[in-house]
């Protein structure tokens, strides 16, 4: 039976793909938190009950953190900005 590394399942390399990017993602998400959160699409929902505005604003903002740095890391003369290994 042949072995499979973990890196070549598809979980592997999604894990791998936001790994190389967190370096980036720990700069840039506050950013985005605070401009989110207090000027953007997700003000309004800071003003319902934390259990609930924690969580999804978590995902939202680590999420657009991580698509912003990876399309950084796309650009040549910025992807020495973005963190990306």
């Amino acid at each position: 039976m042949q072995e499979i590394e973990f890196r070549e399942t598809k979980l592997g390399e999604v894990i791998v793909l936001f790994a190389s990017c967190s370096f980036g993602i720990y700069f840039s998400h506050y950013i985005l938190m605070r401009y989110i959160m207090y000027n953007g699409f997700l003000a309004p929902i800071r003003k319902t009950h934390a259990l609930f505005w924690l969580p999804v604003s978590s995902i939202i903002i680590i999420g657009l953190s991580w698509l912003l740095i990876y399309v950084m890391s796309k650009i040549p003369y910025v992807r020495i900005a973005s963190g990306v290994k």
